[in-house]
């Protein structure tokens, strides 16, 4: 619980709402899985229309996560990621080690659908066990 503590109660809610509608896809992805497809990104953009106030129109605080067996490459991955406006958020043990970088961007469900595939191709060109997923919160 205390791994919580950190996140906003509205950031939680959205990252509940995301996993009721990715029904695990993300975290299938890195197991041999699929992809988020873009209908449950769509689904998730219209999930937030109808149980938050945000504005999505705007700049909102995104989170990207990755996972690996090895703690120093995910340590190069947040450095490469940084070069390109990424903000790194945490490195951190979670079964195997777990990588939280954040970046302040507008969305569209089309341009999240394209920034997922970006991900999962630098996870993969990187050598990452996987691109583990996204949440999503206002600007503090």
């Amino acid at each position: 619980m205390s791994a919580l503590k950190n996140i906003s109660a509205k950031r939680l809610l959205l990252l509940a709402i995301i996993l009721a509608f990715s029904s695990g896809t993300a975290r299938a992805m890195c197991e041999g899985g699929e992809p988020i497809a873009k209908e449950q990104i769509e689904d998730m953009f219209s999930n937030i229309a109808v149980n938050t106030d945000w504005n999505m129109s705007n700049d909102m605080l995104w989170g990207y996560f990755f996972t690996d067996r090895n703690k120093s490459d995910l340590a190069n991955a947040a450095d490469m990621l940084e070069r390109v406006g990424y903000e790194l958020v945490s490195i951190r043990r979670v079964n195997d080690w777990q990588l939280h970088m954040e970046r302040k961007e507008t969305h569209t469900a089309e341009s999240l659908f394209r920034r997922n595939k970006e991900l999962y191709e630098f996870a993969a060109a990187n050598n990452l066990d996987c691109y583990d997923g996204m949440d999503v919160g206002p600007i503090d």
